[in-house]
């Protein structure tokens, strides 16, 4: 199971500097976008903890304005690494740090860019495992 892969749909209030650089406020602000290229590494030889390491490449539509972007349309690179606990043979607790960067490529005037860090937690299906 690659969690790197797929369409990806978060809708977060967070805080992004805004275009004098400085964090003024909050922004809600929601995103949708897929990972075409991607690749994970995990150590799963059976058993409970399973370290991963994981990386993409992707496009994003976004809704967030303000933050000198450019425009709605961006790419994205992100590289992570996590831990599944396994709490059966199927399903797992996960704890994932997750770096991103996305930018427009040049496609508007302004590609400044942006740099996102999150911890994520979830729970993750391995039915094949």
């Amino acid at each position: 199971h690659d969690e790197a892969t797929g369409i990806a749909l978060t809708a977060a209030r967070q805080k992004y500097p805004q275009d004098d650089g400085y964090f003024h406020h909050s922004v809600s602000a929601f995103e949708i976008g897929v990972n075409p290229i991607s690749l994970r590494l995990a150590w799963d030889r059976g058993q409970q903890f399973v370290p991963y390491l994981q990386g993409g490449l992707g496009v994003m539509y976004t809704s967030l304005q303000g933050v000198r972007t450019g425009g709605p349309f961006e790419f994205d690179e992100l590289f992570g690494f996590g831990i599944e606990a396994f709490v059966s043979k199927r399903f797992a607790l996960t704890v994932e740090y997750r770096y991103r960067h996305m930018s427009n490529a040049g496609i508007y005037e302004d590609n400044r860019g942006l740099d996102t860090q999150f911890v994520l937690f979830g729970i993750t299906e391995h039915p094949q495992r």
